[in-house]
């Protein structure tokens, strides 16, 4: 026999319906993405001077700047900084 949703059971079952169909719809698809420690304090830092208030549409943003420049200067942004670079940055 087949339990009874409770009201608020049914509204967080139909919650995620909803999110899910949105998501296809608009073609959405989750990214996980592990990172260096520190680095979110940065970005947050990153986003306050810049006008973000979401993560979210501050990685978008720089993702499609990143796919909008040709090859070359993909590979050249690819370029992992040196450790002397890093400690520039951080000062």
């Amino acid at each position: 026999m087949a339990e009874k949703k409770t009201g608020s059971a049914k509204h967080s079952a139909d919650y995620r319906e909803r999110k899910k169909a949105e998501a296809e719809r608009r073609e959405l698809e989750i990214l996980p993405v592990e990172s260096a420690a520190g680095t979110r304090a940065d970005m947050a830092k990153a986003m306050k001077a810049h006008g973000y208030t979401q993560l979210q549409e501050l990685l978008q943003d720089l993702h499609w700047a990143f796919i909008a420049v040709d090859h070359r200067e993909q590979a050249r942004r690819l370029k992992k900084p040196d450790a002397p670079a890093l400690r520039y940055l951080k000062n």
